[in-house]
């Protein structure tokens, strides 16, 4: 029997997010991705509520999402792993608080969830690709940083 503490378990939003200097830190050309694996989810199985990207240059990028640490598998469509994509177009919806500082965007859901994610490695691992599609690319060190927050609900204990 499943208690109520268990059940509430499900419904708790937790949050995953990447580190400014450590994670996609490095320039992006234009069609271009850093992959990163990023730690920290409480189970394999989730519901993303609420994807935040947060970058200090106004462009646009794709943030893909694969099932697992194996993004080498993007060219054979039997063994795709990069399933799922979030574009945020900053050049025309980044905003900026106080107009300083970094451009921040956030995706939400209309209905129960913006992304069903499954980690089929079964690390707790969000694996993640940054592509740029501005043609300007995205510059390295201080001057590009880019953090993503992730929001996510549980939809299965592993």
């Amino acid at each position: 029997m499943v208690t109520r503490r268990e059940l509430e378990q499900y419904w708790l939003v937790r949050t995953i997010r990447s580190d400014k200097d450590d994670d996609f830190e490095d320039a992006i050309a234009q069609f271009a991705a850093k992959e990163e694996n990023l730690t920290g989810l409480i189970a394999n199985k989730i519901l993303i509520k609420e994807a935040i990207l947060l970058a200090k240059e106004q462009l646009n990028f794709r943030l893909w999402f694969a099932s697992k640490d194996s993004f080498d598998d993007a060219e054979n469509m039997d063994e795709d792993r990069l399933e799922l994509y979030l574009d945020f177009d900053l050049a025309t919806s980044g905003v900026q608080y106080k107009n300083t500082g970094f451009y921040r965007l956030s995706l939400t859901p209309e209905l129960e969830g913006l992304l069903y994610y499954e980690d089929e490695d079964e690390t707790k691992e969000l694996h993640v690709a940054l592509e740029c599609l501005s043609s300007e690319g995205k510059t390295a060190g201080a001057n590009g940083q880019v953090v993503l927050i992730v929001k996510y609900t549980i939809l299965e204990y592993d």
